[in-house]
Formats: structure tokens, C-alpha cells, sequence
């Protein structure tokens, strides 16, 4: 809520008529001449709070959406009354004078009341202690100022707030689409079988790695680790005897231990040539290279001596 006056100022108000506005006991206070406090900025849709104090012979007001500032009527203006005794009983306090009528009237005599004031479009509410006076609909003024009204008797003003309102706009509905037949029929249409914007197309599917894919898309390219030639002294670990002595002896050369972003290339890599990621096994630990003094030679079966002709071997 945004505060046009405590009851301690009047900075957001401009002085019309010849009024007594004055501050008095914390409150805007009148009780001579005729005229009005009207705000410096014009308003649409908004909620107005305020407190009043009025005594018996108090002709009094709030004027909203007023077309001409410097003359506020019930004519060009929104007119909600603050007037127990007035003989118009349907136009007493509660009422939007020319608009709708209030029954019955509340009693807010030799007291603080709070009314409560809420103009969202055509919509127009007014709240008097809780308890709801006037609602009705109308469309004459749609935006304007706000004025506060003396007239006569005594009349306090304090507290008066006030809040904009958004006017919330509904979603348009989406269009119906209308098959005209079933496509493939006898009389389906050949530019389109629907009526009014036709259907959005489907996304394409997502690439998958589980299963065997062609899409070039898939394949990144990172490079190959490079190879690391053995052809120096053998590894002496009893793990690594059975994958590299051979290697090492023909002078092929065993791939380097390869990392993560090894992996995901050579697994893209495989896609992209139409295998599945999972047929690849991760290579054999690094073995671990012994120096040449202790390296072991290897074992050499000795040949059996070749029998004579005049015996048979045993």
C-alpha cells in the first residue's frame, strides 16, 4: 500500500476550493467552506483504504477516476457519499451517487470508520467497517484522479492508502484443430487434412549410446593415444608375463594406458563406424619394466637324444 497521507501532511494533494483542510489531533481535518483535496497523478484500477471521523451535520466524500480535476462532480466523477443524514436515503453514506443505491445505510457517526474503495475496469466495489455497501458495474469514467470532500459539518481524514491494481488479461484459447477426414481416405485433402494452423511437426529423437548408431553427430572427435614401442628388456612382474614378453620379443608395439577422455572417443568413435560402445574392454594394466641385470632367461626344454636304428627307444 502506498501512503498519501498520514494525518501528518498534505504534499500529495492539491488544494481546490476555499475549504479549511488543515492538520488536526494526527488528521486532516475541515469544518468551514467547500472544496476538495485532489491527488497529483490520475489513476486506473486501484484500492483506496482510509479512516474517517464524522459528527452529525458532516456532508462529505470520496470522488475517484475524475475527468476534470478542477471541478470534481458526481458528473465527471465517481461519487462515494459520506453522508448519514442525507434525505436521499439511497444516496447516504455507502453509496456511488448515480450509480447504485445503498440499504441500508451504516452508522458511522462520532466514530472512526475504515471504508474501503476497489475500482478493477467496470468493477466497482465499496466497503464500509466490513460489511460490503455498493457493487455495481459502469463504464462512464475510466480513469482519473482522486479528491477528498468537504462540504459541511466536521469531517477527519487519516490514513489514506492506497494500492494500483493489475488488470489480469485471460489466455486466448488455442485453436481447434478439425481433421476434414482421415488421411488416406477417398476425400482426405492432399495439401492438408486439417482445418485452421496445421499440427506442429515432431522433434527429431535424441542420439542414444546404447544402441548402434550411424548419426554423424555422435562422433567426437578426439584423438587415439599413441602407441608405446617395446622392444628393450622384458617386464619381470609375474602379472604382466603373459601380455608382454611377445610383444616385446617381435618389437610390436602395445597401446599406452588411455584416460577417460580416451575412453569417450574411442566409445564415439565406435558409434560413429556402427558398433556398440560396450564392445570395447578397457587395455591391460602398465606393467611395471625391470633393468636388463636381473632379467630372467627363459627356460629352454632340452631335446630327448634321437635313438639308433638297432634298438627301439624306451
Amino acid at each position: 500500500m502506498i501512503m498519501l497521507t498520514d494525518g501528518r501532511d498534505m504534499k500529495n494533494f492539491d488544494q481546490v476550493g476555499n475549504a479549511s483542510w488543515r492538520i488536526a489531533e494526527r488528521a486532516i481535518a475541515a469544518d468551514r467552506g467547500t472544496g476538495f483535496l485532489v491527488t497529483k497523478d490520475s489513476y486506473g484500477d486501484f484500492k483506496i483504504r482510509a479512516e474517517f471521523w464524522a459528527d452529525e451535520g458532516t456532508n462529505s466524500g470520496i470522488f475517484i477516476r475524475c475527468d476534470n480535476p478542477q471541478a470534481p462532480s458526481a458528473a465527471s466523477c465517481y461519487e462515494i457519499n459520506i453522508f448519514d443524514a442525507n434525505p436521499n436515503r439511497g444516496n447516504a453514506t455507502g453509496a456511488i451517487v448515480n450509480v447504485t443505491k445503498v440499504d441500508p445505510v451504516p452508522q458511522t457517526l462520532y466514530k472512526w470508520n475504515v471504508i474501503e474503495i476497489e475500482a478493477k475496469g467496470p468493477q466497482l466495489n465499496v466497503t464500509i467497517n466490513g460489511e460490503r455497501t455498493s457493487s455495481a458495474q459502469d463504464t462512464k469514467h475510466a480513469r482519473g484522479r482522486i479528491a477528498l470532500q468537504y462540504a459541511s459539518g466536521v469531517i477527519y481524514f487519516r490514513k489514506v492508502e492506497f494500492r494500483p491494481l493489475r488488470q489480469t488479461i485471460s489466455p486466448k484459447k488455442p485453436a481447434r484443430f478439425m481433421p476434414i477426414a482421415r488421411p488416406g481416405s477417398a476425400s482426405s485433402s492432399p495439401v492438408s487434412p486439417w482445418r485452421g494452423t496445421p499440427p506442429l511437426r515432431q522433434a527429431p529423437e535424441r542420439p542414444s549410446l546404447r544402441g548402434n548408431i550411424t548419426s554423424k553427430r555422435a562422433a567426437i572427435a578426439i584423438p587415439s593415444p599413441s602407441p608405446i614401442c617395446r622392444t628393450g628388456p622384458m617386464p619381470t612382474a609375474s602379472s604382466s608375463r603373459k601380455h608382454w614378453p611377445s610383444l616385446a620379443k617381435r618389437g610390436r608395439c602395445a597401446p599406452a594406458p588411455m584416460s577417460s577422455w580416451d575412453w569417450a572417443g574411442r566409445a564415439a568413435s565406435s558409434i560413429s563406424s556402427n558398433r556398440t560402445a560396450a564392445s570395447f574392454a578397457p587395455p591391460p594394466t602398465r606393467p611395471s619394466i625391470a633393468s636388463p641385470s636381473r632379467r630372467r632367461k627363459p627356460l629352454r626344454e632340452t631335446p630327448r637324444p634321437c635313438c639308433s636304428s638297432n634298438r627301439s627307444c624306451s
